[in-house]
């Protein structure tokens, strides 16, 4: 073949490779702040990436922006979300104010905030004075006094509710995914604060409504979430913007960043 011809048939071959393969698609991860009640506004984020059709490949969250971004994951759609939350019912979960269907079950049960008991520490000379008055009041055939442990509350909002409907938003997406977080509609991420070990921890599996439980549990207004030996509170104690969960275990092309906190 000469060479000209050769040349062009070079050409055309490299032409047609190039525009038979596809090129690959641009991975785009969201990430979403916490932020109170401002983290609502997460929604209205979501809306305007997909009215412009720039897909969400990955999404990840820390205390309010935990809800949000596993609503999306879950397969919530913008609509959905925002009527869940103009409903009232995460106000409700916030402010711990009881839905009226539930308030004549509370009143008999007479919850009001989770409880822990707490004994105080006594130095030795206390203790042994308070031993030597129990030695006497025993040799002098005195009733003891019962010991009881100082009750205290460790949070100011009862998490009944938050539970039972934490559970009803996403125990669907759990079964669903089998608890990988992977395998939902959204691979998804949040960030809880492990107190005992004082870092962040991101949850990648488990229980989606138990995993954002804990990134929204605020300190002294929840109770926190136990598991596997750590004592997990709201994930904006360490980090309340978790890019690095997405950026470095699924390396998006883009990361696009929603903060609400002032």
């Amino acid at each position: 073949m000469p060479y000209k011809l050769r040349t062009i048939f070079t050409l055309i071959l490299l032409f047609a490779c190039v525009t038979l393969v596809p090129a690959r698609a641009q991975r785009v991860g969201l990430v979403l702040s916490g932020g109170g009640a401002k983290g609502l506004y997460h929604v209205g984020v979501i809306r305007a990436l997909e009215e412009n059709a720039i897909p969400i490949d990955y999404v990840a969250g820390t205390s309010m922006g935990s809800i949000v971004a596993g609503m999306y994951a879950a397969g919530y759609t913008p609509e959905e979300m925002t009527e869940i939350c103009t409903s009232g019912q995460i106000e409700q979960w916030m402010t711990g104010r009881i839905d009226d269907r539930y308030r004549h079950y509370y009143k008999e049960i007479g919850r009001k905030g989770e409880m822990v008991s707490v004994r105080l520490n006594l130095s030795r000379e206390e203790r042994d004075s308070l031993s030597a008055v129990r030695r006497a009041r025993r040799e002098r055939g005195l009733p003891q006094k019962e010991r009881r442990a100082i009750e205290l509350p460790s949070a100011l909002i009862a998490s009944d509710q938050i539970d039972l409907a934490l559970i009803g938003y996403f125990m669907p997406a759990t079964v669903a995914s089998g608890g990988n977080f992977d395998s939902l509609m959204v691979p998804y991420r949040c960030v809880a604060a492990d107190m005992n070990g004082r870092r962040a921890v991101v949850m990648r599996s488990g229980d989606l409504g138990e995993s954002i439980r804990a990134s929204m549990s605020i300190p002294l207004v929840f109770k926190p979430v136990e598991k596997d030996s750590m004592l997990l509170y709201d994930g904006g104690i360490y980090d309340n913007f978790p890019w690095r969960a997405l950026d470095e275990e699924f390396a998006p092309d883009f990361l696009i960043g929603s903060k609400c906190t002032s």
